[in-house]
C-alpha cells in the first residue's frame, strides 16, 4: 500500500516546488526532505517522516522548516538537515543547518552550527555531512571553487578546532571508514590538500584530519568524465561514476 505523492494545487505552476531532494532511513521511519508543501495532501512542509512499509505519515508540528532541505542524516538519535534553511521551530539556524530530535522533530537545544561563514563575497554551492563518533563532518563547496572540510561537535555544534581540511577543488564524493574519509574531486587536474597534491582521490585521517599517503595506483581517464560517489566496505574502495580506466 506505500505510496507517497508531493504536489500542491496551490503552487502547481512552479516546476520543483513538490521535488524531494534526499532521504534517510532509521528503524522504522523512512525521513524525507525536499521544497515540498505537502505529503498525500497534508500540510508538511520540506520535511517529512513516514512508515517505512505503508508510507503513513508520522504525526509533526506542520510548521517545522522554512526553506528548503538539500541534505539529512538521521543517526545518534539525531536528525541533521541541511539546505537553504532560514528556520525552525525552537532552534537557532547560522548556515544553513538544524539539528532536531529524531523522536520529536523538535529542535535540540543549545545546538547551533558554528561553521566558519564563506570568504567576502563569495558563498556556499552545496553542502553533506555524516554522523560519525560524536562528531558531524561536513564538506561545504565554496564559489570561489575550494572546498571547506571540517567536523562539528555533534552535541551543541561547536567546531572541533584541532580537525580542519582545505582543498583546492570542488568535491564530487567522500566515503569513510572507521579511521579514514576518502574524497574524490572535481578537477582534470590535481588537486591541492592542506598544501600537499594528490591525483583526484586523497584520504585524511578521521582523528588529526592529517593527510595520508594514500593514491589510486592506476589511471583513470576522466579529462570529461567525473566521480558521483565513493563507499567503503571490507577494505575495498569503490568508486562510481562516469569514467575508464586501464590496469
Amino acid at each position: 500500500p506505500f505510496e507517497l505523492v508531493f504536489f500542491s494545487n496551490t503552487h502547481s505552476n512552479f516546476y520543483g516546488y513538490d521535488q524531494v531532494n534526499t532521504v534517510g532511513i532509521d528503524g522504522n521511519k523512512l525521513f524525507i526532505g525536499g521544497t515540498f508543501p505537502r505529503v498525500n495532501g497534508e500540510q508538511q512542509p520540506h520535511l517529512a517522516a513516514v512508515d517505512k512499509v505503508t508510507g503513513v505519515l508520522e504525526p509533526s508540528d506542520d510548521k517545522k522548516i522554512y526553506g528548503e532541505v538539500n541534505t539529512l542524516l538521521v543517526n545518534g538519535g539525531y536528525i541533521f538537515v541541511g539546505g537553504y534553511i532560514i528556520g525552525h521551530l525552537g532552534t537557532t539556524i547560522k548556515n544553513g543547518i538544524a539539528a532536531l530530535d529524531e523522536t520529536t522533530g523538535a529542535g535540540i537545544p543549545g545546538w547551533t552550527d558554528q561553521i566558519p561563514p564563506p570568504p567576502e563575497d563569495e558563498y556556499y554551492e552545496d553542502l553533506d555531512f555524516h554522523y560519525q563518533d560524536g562528531r558531524m563532518y561536513y564538506y561545504l563547496n565554496i564559489s570561489d571553487g575550494t572546498t571547506l572540510l571540517g567536523a562539528l561537535n555533534s552535541d551543541n555544534g561547536s567546531v572541533i578546532n584541532t580537525w580542519s581540511v582545505t582543498v583546492n577543488h570542488h568535491l564530487n564524493a567522500w566515503a569513510f571508514s572507521d579511521n579514514t574519509l576518502y574524497l574524490a574531486d572535481q578537477g582534470i587536474d590535481a588537486m591541492t590538500i592542506n598544501g600537499q597534491s594528490r591525483e583526484r582521490f586523497a584520504a585524511v585521517d578521521l582523528e588529526t584530519g592529517a593527510l595520508l599517503p594514500f593514491t589510486i595506483n592506476f589511471p583513470l581517464a576522466l579529462d570529461e568524465h567525473y566521480i558521483t560517489s565513493l563507499a567503503v566496505s571490507n577494505n575495498a574502495l569503490y568508486v562510481a561514476g562516469a569514467f575508464s580506466f586501464t590496469n
